[in-house]
């Protein structure tokens, strides 16, 4: 016989839970979340500003089994994936946003700055379909994203925006930076 005779999996996804009066320094906050996700697939709610969600998703993206991004739409939408084996997932769980191709390289060269206002991209969606616009969205994207020493994203959207394009670029920018599109503030990510 041939084919894939893995049996799939069920596994508990977890909401994230964190107790934000413990939070004193940026160290804390990597304790709190290692020690609530390590190995886990978790569930991340759309409760953070935008720079703690990414510091929180980067900590996850190190640590966990999945990422599930539940929406301010009550869309839980599969951000990453670490599981090298079937898994069956909840059926409100939308799994097809996972994107799997690399962003482009240019043959190994990398710049030196990349700056991208992620708002020229989803200021273009229909905000009719959320799935359907976040989809849209990293098809339009994908194609912007470039190895650099150092990214700065900005602009007026929603965190899973954010979150996506980090996710991204996690191993191909050396630092990551957001920009707050009003004071233009920036918050080191890593």
């Amino acid at each position: 016989m041939s084919g894939d005779k893995t049996i799939p999996k069920v596994i508990e996804y977890i909401p994230l839970v964190i107790k934000k009066d413990l939070i004193r320094s940026e160290d804390d906050l990597h304790q709190l979340i290692q020690m609530e996700s390590q190995g886990k697939a978790v569930i991340m709610e759309d409760i953070f500003t935008i720079p703690v969600a990414m510091r929180v998703f980067r900590v996850l993206l190190q640590n966990t089994l999945e990422i599930i991004f539940q929406t301010d739409y009550n869309n839980k939408i599969l951000l990453f994936s670490n599981a090298n084996y079937p898994i069956i997932r909840p059926p409100e769980f939308i799994t097809e946003l996972v994107y799997k191709e690399g962003i482009k390289n240019d043959h190994g060269r990398s710049i030196t700055i990349n700056e991208i206002n992620l708002e020229d991209y989803w200021s273009k969606l229909s905000k009719v379909d959320e799935v359907r616009d976040i989809r849209d969205f990293l098809s339009k994207i994908h194609s912007r994203l470039k190895k650099s020493d150092t990214t700065f994203l900005t602009g007026n959207v929603p965190t899973i925006a954010f979150l996506i394009v980090q996710n991204l670029l996690f191993g191909h920018t050396n630092q990551l930076y957001y920009q707050n599109p009003v004071d233009k503030q920036l918050d080191k990510i890593y």
